[in-house]
């Protein structure tokens, strides 16, 4: 039998991406009664390109 878990996925990049933005948002998670949550191992971004 399997459990299905619900998570939070952070997003760390722009300009609301702070240390402080991302410890609210855990506490938040776990406040919400969520199983988990995730955050990228980096913050390196895709550079935006705009086409003519």
């Amino acid at each position: 039998m399997s459990i299905t878990k619900f998570g939070v996925n952070i997003l760390n990049f722009g300009t609301h991406a702070t240390p402080e933005a991302f410890a609210g948002w855990a506490r938040f998670v776990e406040e919400a009664g969520f199983d988990f949550v995730m955050l990228s191992d980096h913050r390196l971004g895709t550079t935006v390109t705009v086409l003519p």
